[in-house]
């Protein structure tokens, strides 16, 4: 653009396929996603983020292990450095960690107080 910042981004994928939420479906999506990033001289691709569905903890975990695969398939692939993997929130950010995440939102572990 006019002002020469690159704007570094990450691409939403729906992970556990529920209708509730948003970003793509498959890598196939996210591989066309890439080719006309790939054509945004102004537009850096760092990695892949999803929200994991909120149910029983090995449902979870599948969905970090999906999205991490499929961040490692597409950058061997392509290659392509993909640094980001952004999953994982106050509930599960530690095993979103545990699954390769290097971007964990934890707000409400924040501000919220401590229930004893």
């Amino acid at each position: 653009g006019e002002i020469g910042k690159i704007q570094e981004i990450l691409l939403q994928v729906n992970a556990s396929g529920e209708e509730t939420k948003g970003g793509f479906a498959n890598k196939e999506e996210v591989m066309g996603a890439i080719a006309e990033i790939a054509n945004m001289k102004n537009v850096k691709l760092l990695g892949l983020m999803s929200i994991a569905p909120d149910i029983e903890a090995e449902k979870t975990r599948e969905c970090f292990m999906k999205l991490r695969n499929m961040r490692n398939e597409i950058a061997g692939e392509l290659k392509i450095f993909l640094p980001e993997l952004s999953m994982g929130m106050t509930n599960d950010y530690l095993m979103a960690v545990q699954e390769g995440a290097t971007i964990v939102r934890v707000g409400r572990k924040i501000i919220e107080p401590e229930r004893t």
